[in-house]
């Protein structure tokens, strides 16, 4: 549990990191760029909502994300 906690916390970290690289992206450089940050944050708001789901379900899913709770069982910590 503490590790998936720990997990959590540098993922948001590393999400905030990212969020406020791609503001300072979009107040500098072009449109193309800035549709590129889009898309990178898009895919770690999908990442940090599989993380909360794993973290639901308690355990440590590794491919099946999207199986949910038909993940193994056998990798519970």
């Amino acid at each position: 549990m503490m590790m998936i906690m720990m997990m959590m916390i540098i993922i948001i970290i590393i999400i905030i990191i990212i969020i406020v690289v791609g503001v300072v992206v979009v107040a500098t450089t072009s449109t193309t760029v800035a549709a590129a940050m889009m898309m990178m944050m898009m895919m770690m708001m999908m990442m940090m909502m599989m993380m909360m789901t794993m973290m639901m379900n308690g355990k440590a899913v590794t491919t099946g994300t999207m199986k949910g709770e038909r993940g193994p069982k056998q990798k519970e910590q």
